[in-house]
């Protein structure tokens, strides 16, 4: 759509993208906090996965999701136990710390009206 090329965003968003160590999905409440849900994970290809993972999300929510589905994307803190850290599972690009996007010179500073 070149029509589009010059024209400016009107807003941004951020979508972060939370791997889980074994790089499936997680989708079960917290255990220090059980009223919040977290649907995370797949290793970065969660995003296309939307259409079909909401279903999964709101069964969770409704209490009503399949034992073996939850049991495949259930809290599992054991996948974190001896796990090397600084391994990137080949996922590179990032400075592989906690940054201040205001600091990041790559970010684009899109301004909202």
């Amino acid at each position: 759509m070149p029509q589009l090329a010059e024209r400016p965003f009107s807003f941004a968003r951020i979508c972060w993208c939370a791997d889980t160590v074994d790089r499936n999905f997680l989708i079960d409440y917290h255990p220090d906090h059980p009223s919040l849900l977290l649907a995370v994970g797949a290793s970065g290809r969660g995003f296309a996965h939307i259409p079909s993972i909401g279903s999964f999300i709101a069964d969770r929510l409704e209490g009503k999701m399949d034992p073996r589905v939850a049991a495949a994307v259930r809290w599992r803190p054991e996948q974190a136990v001896n796990r090397d850290w600084d391994d990137t599972q080949n996922r590179f690009g990032g400075e592989y710390r906690v940054m201040d996007f205001q600091k990041v010179k790559e970010w684009t500073n899109i301004q909202e009206s």
